[in-house]
């Protein structure tokens, strides 16, 4: 039972706390008046640096630099260096907050330099102090204690109270991130004492502040609040808004801790306008990350992603390390939801070593968790252990408790997954504990749902319900709805593991319509992150798909592999894509009345759990009625899920489909538009083959292939292309090959031999799976002939997303043809001879244009689309396994045009035909993974937005044979009389019985450069009876 692909583990997200010091704004000494002059200008300079102090205290800081720096101007005119060292203290405040800290640090070092030339050590203190903040605020912390620690002796020695309490308050900022927290407290509180006393009321809200913070780095939520509200009451009567959008922020995060996350996003917005009106970039930054921190936790990534970038933008911009790093590790958090570990690791890695450096202990933990959850998420379970470890250990010296429990559920993950379920165990308790203890709702959650997971794995189906009903509550409480697809898929696994399908089916719906909506939510996130997100999830729908089967229950599975179809497919038309998504998977009344009733079974587990957990809040008499209550719903959900099995057992089993009629025509649609044709379905599961089929007349079966699975299948595809691509005459090589297909054969098309034959089936249309996508369906070998010999074949991406009501009009003159290629060479990409030669026979047959090398470029192909029916393109083409979204065509002039720029072509609705006349067109990846279609073929059909049908190859094409193909393939198309299925399958049968010429050419239409000799490309075979020559082409889409 594969429970653990569905278990919940905790990320760690950095939510930012903002621990303010306060910088020195220090009033002017007045000096004796010079002249009358002179006093006129210094009166006029002292009162320009009090209105800049006030508005500086308002947070309008622009207004406060422009009155600072007529100041400054006024009192360097006339001589006054104390009034010119403070104001120049002052704008460099003013460009700290800014975030321009290399000019803040300027006017600070020559601020410092007035103050020790006149010996006055008021301004030395302060210029000190704010010196050691932007090095703290440099990550240089040894260089900030020092600056600090000087500051703080000057003040003493003075007794400038009011400076000795901000120098206080930074070195316990300093001793904070540091994880020392007794250390930090000590000193916050020895400034809070001072602040009072002299009644500075803005060092008093910041110095709550963050005393606040050092209770929520202990996960003391409910204290850190209440040191939070005492701060924000006291920014707000003395209008320090600044003061006032950074509590406002961390009073946010502690909702989001305590899993409250409507409410957290409330105040980090608040947050975020204030900061945004008053300039500060530095925290506007800081609440765009916790706003990404909050839409993270609802599973809506493009949102949380997008603040996130927000705020990398900035935190670079103004050179913020220390937001750097949490930036990058958050952003590593969104990339692993969405099963992007490689960019999850590098991001973690680079917050890791930056953290290293500046010595933030606390970041340094969430980074080595986040670094272990990847390499679990990758099976490298002892090296995901090593690093949870060390997280472990810095968690615990920091008292960070919140780390601590995410960290320890973690580790038991990885021991779920060594099948060590004992250990495993002692580790979720410990961070359960943890967890309730310190209010955090999602952590709590989370390791309930890794000890109903450890309870499915030792067998315990009661227990591990138990705790997943627990977790389901409060994740829905929470909004976190990928962790209420997880717990739901989790449960489907456990009715697996009792027996029960149909109940089992009932919860893997639920879960299925989850993930649909957070895939909803992910349309803006580019196709790459999207389709990575899918294979995080799809174990979900082809278990569903599997058991649907299983029951007998072929509508329904079709439409799950559809769902898992279009998630798969890279270029969709959007408005098909969101009518095929919008109404999920819908349910029978039986599962229906299963997800009722066991929603009331988990509300009321939860108020019981409740009570249990805080006794005060029931007395004993609610406590038993609510747990003889609970027994009986219990009981009554037990009976629904037995009726419900025996049902099926009676093969009574209801059938459920949202939007039926429309489901039923997509593809309805496909095998009556051409009588005697089967639609075929192969689906591959891990341990068997289905071949689901529909014909005329709303006729559907299926056929399992038992104990042939996915990995099976894969070897034995591996097996037929390698033969493929080594084209020999040796009979000896022949027969290896044939053999190698008709094991395919009997797995794919010997099962459908009896409805073929009942229903006098002629052409096949293949919906492909898995590895089954890399397979020349046409050179499937029966033991006397290939499949070809008796069938037409096409494939379609998806039923839905195939236009069957349009077809090619039989005059060749009503049949433009828009003709490009290239023959000529380049550097990694010989000549292909043979091209004008196909452009020249293919024009002689039907009216329209050829661009040749030079003409064929981007502009040509997309200004000339418009008008066309066939657009025929012969060059080479680069097919990128590592990343799809890099493959190309080959441009006349060559340059490649990348898919990238290929999907935004318009104006392909108008044609019927794209025929991409070069190598590997039709493949998704090298390795026949069959994990997605992100071929080239791909972005040009799909949907009414593009060309109804392609014709693409599977492998590296030879020149010759290719343009022979293509020549005989229009020459049977334009008889009228064939459709396009029809007219390739006599080109293909044309080149299997050898009446065409031999090849001329060994170049292939890809960026490999063929050696003589290097063994890149076998030498050819005296024919083209090989499959390696015909076979290549498949037409995808409608084969009218």
């Amino acid at each position: 039972m594969s429970i653990g692909s569905g278990l919940l583990r905790g990320l760690a997200p950095v939510l930012l706390l903002a621990s303010v010091g306060v910088f020195g704004l220090d009033g002017v000494s007045r000096a004796p008046v010079v002249a009358q002059s002179t006093q006129d200008q210094k009166a006029e300079a002292e009162r320009l640096h009090q209105q800049g102090l006030q508005q500086s205290r308002k947070s309008d800081y622009r207004a406060a630099l422009e009155s600072f720096q007529k100041a400054l101007i006024l009192f360097k005119v006339v001589g006054d260096q104390l009034g010119e060292g403070a104001t120049l203290n002052n704008i460099g405040s003013i460009y700290d907050r800014l975030g321009q800290i290399d000019k803040a640090l300027e006017y600070y070092r020559q601020s410092l330099a007035i103050a020790k030339n006149i010996g006055y050590r008021l301004g030395e203190g302060r210029s000190l102090n704010n010196i050691g903040n932007i090095y703290d605020r440099l990550g240089q912390t040894d260089k900030a204690l020092e600056y600090y620690q000087q500051s703080l002796t000057i003040t003493k020695d003075i007794k400038d109270h009011l400076g000795e309490g901000t120098t206080l308050d930074n070195i316990g900022n300093i001793y904070d991130r540091l994880g020392q927290t007794d250390k930090a407290l000590e000193y916050y509180q020895q400034s809070l004492t001072i602040h009072k006393a002299i009644g500075d009321r803005n060092s008093e809200a910041t110095t709550l502040n963050n005393i606040g913070g050092i209770y929520t780095h202990l996960s003391q939520y409910p204290k850190a609040l209440d040191f939070y509200q005492q701060s924000l009451t006291i920014h707000r009567a003395i209008s320090d808004r600044n003061g006032e959008a950074t509590t406002l922020n961390n009073i946010g995060l502690i909702y989001a801790h305590l899993g409250q996350y409507s409410k957290a996003l409330d105040f980090y917005q608040q947050s975020l306008g204030i900061r945004k009106d008053t300039g500060d970039r530095d925290g506007e930054a800081n609440s765009l990350n916790n706003i990404g921190g909050i839409y993270a936790h609802l599973s809506q990534y493009p949102k949380a992603l997008d603040f996130y970038q927000q705020a990398l933008t900035l935190v670079r911009e103004i050179n913020n390390r220390t937001g750097e790093i949490n930036t990058l590790n958050n952003i590593g958090s969104i990339h692993a939801y969405l099963g992007q570990y490689s960019k999850a690791l590098d991001f973690y890695q680079q917050s890791l070593v930056i953290c290293k450096a500046l010595g933030d202990r606390d970041v340094e933990a969430k980074s080595l968790n986040n670094i272990g959850n990847i390499y679990s998420s990758l099976g490298q379970y002892s090296r995901a252990l090593e690093f949870y470890q060390q997280s472990l250990s810095i968690h615990k010296a920091l008292g960070d408790r919140n780390g601590e429990g995410t960290t320890l559920n973690n580790i038991g993950s990885i021991y779920v997954h060594l099948g060590q379920y004992p250990k495993a165990l002692h580790f979720a308790q410990q961070a359960l504990a943890i967890r309730k203890d310190i209010g955090d709702r999602n952590g709590e959650a989370n390791s309930l749902d890794s000890i109903g997971s450890i309870y499915a794995g030792l067998g315990q189906y009661p227990k591990a319900l138990e705790f997943y009903q627990r977790a389901l509550t409060i994740v829905k409480a929470i909004g976190n709805r990928n962790g209420e697809a997880t717990i739901i898929n989790n449960i489907g696994y456990v009715y697996i593991a009792r027996q029960k399908p149909v109940s089992a089916i009932g919860f893997f719906k639920q879960s299925v319509n989850v993930y649909e909506l957070i895939r909803q939510d992910n349309r803006p996130l580019s196709r790459e992150q999207q389709e990575s997100y899918t294979k995080t999830v799809e174990h979900t729908y082809r278990k569903l798909a599997d058991l649907l089967l299983s029951q007998g229950r072929l509508l329904e599975a079709q439409q799950v592999l559809e769902l898992l179809k279009v998630q798969e497919i890279s270029l969709l038309d959007r408005e098909n894509r969101a009518t095929l998504t919008a109404a999920g998977i819908a349910y029978t009344r039986t599962e229906t009345q299963i997800k009722t009733e066991h929603g009331n079974l988990v509300a009321l587990g939860e108020k019981l759990y409740n009570c249990e957990t805080d006794e005060k809040r029931c007395d004993r008499t609610q406590v038993q009625q609510w747990q003889t209550q609970r027994q009986q719903l219990q009981q009554q959900f037990d009976q629904i899920l037995a009726t419900a099995e025996q049902t099926a057992k009676s093969r009574q089993t209801e059938i459920a489909i949202a939007g039926k009629n429309d489901f039923i025509k997509s593809y309805q649609s496909i095998v009556e538009a051409q009588p005697g044709t089967l639609l075929v379905y192969p689906f591959v599961t891990d341990d068997k083959i289905w071949l689901l089929w529909a014909s005329a007349g709303g006729v559907l079966g299926s056929t399992e292939v038992p104990t042939v699975g996915r990995k099976q299948l894969l070897t034995a595809v591996k097996d037929f292309r390698d033969r493929l691509q080594t084209p020999s005459s040796d009979p000896a090589e022949i027969e290896k090959l044939q053999r190698s297909s008709q094991q395919l054969y009997q797995w794919l098309i010997k099962p459908l031999e009896p409805a073929l034959e009942s229903k006098n089936i002629q052409h096949l249309v293949f919906s492909l799976d898995s590895a089954t996508r890399y397979i020349p369906m046409a050179a499937l070998y029966d033991g006397n002939q290939y499949l070809l010999q008796r069938y037409s074949i096409s494939t379609v991406l998806n039923a839905s997303l195939t236009v069957m009501d349009d077809r090619l009009p039989r005059s060749t003159q009503a049949t433009p043809v828009l003709a490009l290629g290239v023959s000529q060479g380049f550097p990694n990409f010989a000549p292909l001879a043979n091209v004008p030669t196909e452009l020249n026979s293919i024009l002689k047959i039907y009216p329209g244009q050829q661009f040749l090398n030079q003409t064929f470029n981007e502009q040509t192909l997309s200004n000339q689309l418009k008008q066309q029916k066939i657009v025929h393109i012969a060059t080479h083409a680069d097919f990128q396994a590592v990343d799809p979204k890099s493959s190309f065509l080959l441009l006349g002039n060559g340059q490649p045009y990348p898919i990238r720029e290929i999907q935004f072509l318009r104006n392909l609705g108008n044609v019927h035909l794209v025929v991409l006349s070069a190598c590997e067109t039709a493949l998704s990846e090298t390795d026949p993974d069959g994990k997605e279609i992100l071929g080239i073929s791909a972005y040009f059909t799909g949907g009414n937005s593009k060309a109804k049908a392609v014709m693409a190859s599977l492998w590296q094409v030879n020149d010759a044979s290719t343009s022979q193909l293509m020549q005989q393939f229009y020459n049977n198309l334009a008889t009228g009389q064939m459709t396009k299925a029809e007219a390739l399958r006599q080109a293909q049968l044309s080149m299997l019985s050898d009446k065409t010429r031999k090849p001329d050419s060994k170049d292939r239409r890809s960026s490999v450069v063929y050696n003589p000799g290097s063994g890149q490309n076998a030498g050819l075979s005296r024919d083209l009876s090989h499959p390696y020559y015909w076979a290549p082409f498949i037409l995808i889409g409608n084969g009218l």
